[in-house]
Parts: C-alpha cells; sequence; structure tokens
C-alpha cells in the first residue's frame, strides 16, 4: 500500500456514509408514520426501531475520517486553519439553508411550546450549541457532538501532548458518566460527557489500525456486520431497554469500528468494488441526513389526503415516504450543496493566492 493510497479518498466511507444515512432515515419514516398517521404498528415488521444507529456509525467515521484526514497535521500549527476551514464549509453552509427553510415553515405551523421562537433557541441554532430545549431543527444535536470533537482533536495541530492530554481526559470522563451518571444536565450530560462521544475515539483507534493490519479485512467486516446488526435486531424484537442503554451503543460503535476497518482494508487491497450509485449516496449522505425529516413532514401531509379516500398499508405508506426523502435530498445535493461547496472553496483558493 502506498502513501498517496493511503491518504486518498476512499470509496468504501463514501458508500458508509449513503447507507447509515438511509438507515437513519428508515427509523424516521417508522417512527413519524405510527406517530402522526396513528398506525397501529411500525412499518416492515418494525424492524428499522435500531435505525437511529446509523447516527453511532456515523460518529464512529467522523472520527475515522478527521484521523486518516489529518494525523500527519499533528504538531503543525500552520494547519489549524485550513482545517477548521475546511470542517466549516463542510458542516455550516448547507445547514444554514435547511435550518431557514424549516424556520420558514414554523412560522407558519409552529410548535406547540414555540420555543423556536426564543431568542436563546434561535441562537443556538443558528451557531449549533446546546440548548435545554433541543435543536431547532432536530436533526443538529449530533452536529453539536461533532463540532465539540472538531475543536477538541484541533487542539493536537497546537501542540500534540496538550491535545492528547485533553482528548484522553475527555474520553475518561465521558467514560465515567456513561457508567455513573454523574452528571444529567443538557450540556454536560447532554453533549460534552454523552456516549457518543467515546465513538470517536473508536473511529480514530480504526484509523491507526487500517495502516497496519496486513489482511483479514473480510473478517472484520463480517464479524462488525454480525456485532451491529445483531444489536439492532435485539434493539427492534428484544426487550425494551432505553434509548441510550450503554451496551447497544457500545455494540454499534465496535461494530462500525470493525465494518469500517474490514471495508477499508478491502480497499486498499484492490478487493473492493463498489456500484457509483452507491457512492453517489454517500456524496449527498449530509442533504439526505438535514432534509429528510422535513420531507417526510411534508409527505405525510400529502399522504394525510390520500387516506382519507382509503386505506393504505402501512409498509406502503413507508416507502411512499421513504423514496422522496431519500432522492429529493439527493437531487439537492448535487444541484445545491456540491456546486456551493466547491463556489466557497474556490473564492479561498483565489483570496489565498491573492494575499500571495
Amino acid at each position: 500500500m502506498t502513501t498517496s493510497r493511503h491518504l486518498g479518498k476512499l470509496q468504501s466511507i463514501e458508500a458508509a456514509r449513503g447507507l447509515a444515512a438511509v438507515l437513519v432515515v428508515l427509523v424516521h419514516v417508522s417512527s413519524m408514520l405510527t406517530q402522526a398517521n396513528k398506525f397501529p404498528e411500525m412499518p416492515f415488521g418494525g424492524l428499522f426501531r435500531f435505525g437511529h444507529a446509523g447516527v453511532d456509525f456515523f460518529f464512529v467515521l467522523s472520527g475515522f475520517i478527521i484521523y486518516y484526514m489529518h494525523a500527519k497535521d499533528i504538531g503543525d500549527k500552520s494547519a489549524l486553519g485550513s482545517y477548521w476551514f475546511k470542517r466549516f464549509v463542510r458542516i455550516y453552509p448547507v445547514y444554514w439553508i435547511v435550518l431557514c427553510t424549516f424556520g420558514l415553515i414554523l412560522l407558519f405551523s409552529p410548535t406547540a411550546a414555540r420555543h423556536e421562537r426564543e431568542l436563546s433557541s434561535i441562537i443556538s441554532a443558528i451557531i449549533l450549541t446546546p440548548n435545554q430545549h433541543g435543536q431547532i431543527l432536530g436533526v443538529a444535536w449530533s452536529l453539536s457532538h461533532e463540532l465539540l470533537f472538531y475543536g477538541l482533536f484541533g487542539l493536537l495541530f497546537i501542540h500534540r501532548w496538550l491535545g492528547v492530554v485533553v482528548l484522553a481526559a475527555w474520553a475518561a470522563l465521558t467514560l465515567v458518566n456513561v457508567i455513573f451518571a454523574y452528571w444529567t444536565d443538557y450540556i454536560f450530560g447532554g453533549l460534552v460527557f454523552r456516549i457518543f462521544n467515546l465513538h470517536f475515539f473508536v473511529g480514530m483507534a480504526v484509523a491507526g489500525l487500517c495502516v497496519r493490519l496486513p489482511k483479514h479485512g473480510v473478517y472484520f467486516l463480517l464479524a462488525g456486520f454480525v456485532l451491529f446488526f445483531g444489536a439492532g435486531l435485539l434493539e427492534s424484537f428484544g426487550p425494551h431497554k432505553g434509548v441510550e442503554w450503554p451496551p447497544r451503543h457500545l455494540a454499534y460503535a465496535l461494530g462500525s469500528g470493525m465494518m469500517i476497518l474490514g471495508a477499508v482494508r478491502l480497499e486498499q487491497q484492490d478487493r473492493l468494488q463498489l456500484p457509483a450509485w452507491l457512492l453517489h449516496l454517500g456524496t449527498a449522505s449530509y442533504s439526505i441526513y438535514l432534509w429528510h425529516v422535513i420531507v417526510i413532514m411534508i409527505a405525510q401531509e400529502s399522504l394525510k389526503w390520500i387516506m382519507r379516500r382509503g386505506d393504505v398499508p402501512v409498509s406502503l405508506a413507508a416507502i411512499y415516504c421513504l423514496v422522496p426523502a431519500v432522492l429529493l435530498p439527493i437531487l439537492f445535493s448535487f444541484k445545491v450543496e456540491q456546486p456551493l461547496l466547491e463556489r466557497i472553496r474556490s473564492w479561498r483558493k483565489k483570496g489565498k493566492e491573492v494575499s500571495q
């Protein structure tokens, strides 16, 4: 394996993003149909009740990507500006477009509590800081975790040991909180020391291992698949253990890590071929994640009109909501998101050329 191949874009990671996004769409289609349309049962027999595990996968993937792409920059203060620019561009511009769109919808159809009209909620939503009422755009809670991780990882650029000590302390305190539930407030318990932050460390560990393990990629992929989806089936059809039951989320994290490790090793050995449509799905994964709940809400409204004219099987109703919730964000990604990000990057490149 060459160094250039190691630092190149991995198709397996792109595909994994897309599949994780669809998994999140499936759980929201299932839960929202049951709640809003009052179906007596979840679609597909409740199979995708565990679909929120797609977010667990995203967190592990983020830890992997950040370490994989920036391990070479650790200790290099001059790389910090570029690092933060990339993270800002990746998170905020598209998010703000979706947030503004949802804000317009809420003007005409507000929530019962109307917390979205409070100044503190609006500011928190814009800059993605924690809020006691949650984020206005519900799925944005995970972006606050991402930004926290980006910030602490960035300390490694300033000084290697500063970053190592802070990250190690963060991991240790998070583990303590997972075990003893010492912090339960919305800032420390709901963000800073929440179980999902451990997933970033799993991802970073995988990034370190993927250049050291010579083979056995297929075994890691299969073992991770069994662990991840085994835990998922247990959640969907087994006894209810609470949304953030630690053993389950640790199983999702470790399963995700093993699948990523296996897929990356197979790709690095030229033993993994992926279809173009799956790569396109991965490219659009961020748009899918941000837009899908809004699209499902709109699809549900039209579904209510259809159901006045006759019953609709719950699984058919789910497909009716699922298809636009995936396809419309893909269209947005290729028509708006990707051109916008390219434009922003080109502006920065031109600005650097002028300054030089």
